[in-house]
């Protein structure tokens, strides 16, 4: 789960469901389908988020700002 808790940081991205609870994943996708803007929003802000955080870019800028502090 620490993978994609990275990915989905929190409630503006997406919800995590554990495993093992199929009622909670049945009530979270009827949600989901009911609010089709807030879904529309969250994928987009999802969308935004895994592009800066964890793009080719974004991680090559991470470690040029690393290499630049250590030297």
């Amino acid at each position: 789960l620490e993978g994609i808790a990275q990915l989905v940081p929190d409630e503006r991205y997406g919800t995590l469901i554990p495993a093992g609870d199929p009622e909670l994943l049945a009530e979270t996708i009827a949600k989901t389908l009911d609010d089709r803007k807030g879904s529309e929003a969250k994928g987009s802000a999802a969308a935004r988020f895994i592009r800066d955080n964890f793009s080719i870019d974004s991680s090559c800028r991470r470690y040029e700002e690393l290499f630049t502090k250590a030297g």
